[in-house]
């Protein structure tokens, strides 16, 4: 047996809806992978895989996403959401990620007025490295991004940026740090 693979795009199991499911069988690397996604109805769906290699554990993921509906509300006086959260990890290459998107405001046009998306991921090999990046938009329109770089050689890089662009005119600007501590640039 070279490979095995079943792709399921949608079942239903018993009245809970299922998408997405998966089932990977390689023999030239020994790798299994699975994946499924549980709709949760108007809240939106739960997702997550896990992978083996030579039969040992070798990453998993978990994901939340509100999909077409408005998300979880986080209660206060403003109408604030969480619309995505999930994460995962490998242990060969060990490599951490987590990400998240929060909306806010009255849904106009069927976007958010406003949104947050952010997601951070670490390497730890070959060397130690963390990147951290956002988008802010605007009616479902991307109008700012942030990043954040740092590694074990000493680099480490910022930037802001804005990009708003409106019917007859546009704003855009931003900065860019970057520094290598090793060599003494910036």
């Amino acid at each position: 047996l070279s490979s095995f693979e079943v792709d399921v795009p949608q079942a239903d199991l018993g009245g809970i809806g299922v998408k997405n499911l998966e089932l990977r069988y390689l023999h030239s690397n020994d790798s299994l992978h699975g994946a499924v996604t549980v709709e949760l109805g108007p809240v939106g769906d739960i997702g997550g895989s896990v992978d083996f290699i030579h039969g040992h554990f070798n990453g998993a993921t978990l994901n939340y996403s509100a999909g077409d509906g408005p998300g979880i509300d986080l209660g206060g006086p403003l109408q604030i959401y969480l619309t995505e959260l999930g994460g995962g990890f490998t242990v060969e290459p060990p490599v951490i990620e987590a990400h998240g998107e929060i909306t806010g405001g009255p849904q106009t046009l069927g976007c958010a007025l406003l949104g947050i998306h952010a997601e951070v991921v670490v390497h730890f090999e070959p060397e130690f490295a963390l990147d951290a990046n956002g988008t802010g938009s605007l009616l479902c329109q991307s109008v700012a991004s942030e990043t954040f770089h740092l590694d074990a050689g000493g680099h480490i890089g910022l930037g802001a940026f804005i990009h708003i662009h409106f019917l007859v005119f546009a704003l855009e600007g931003g900065f860019d740090f970057e520094a290598e501590t090793e060599h003494g640039h910036f």
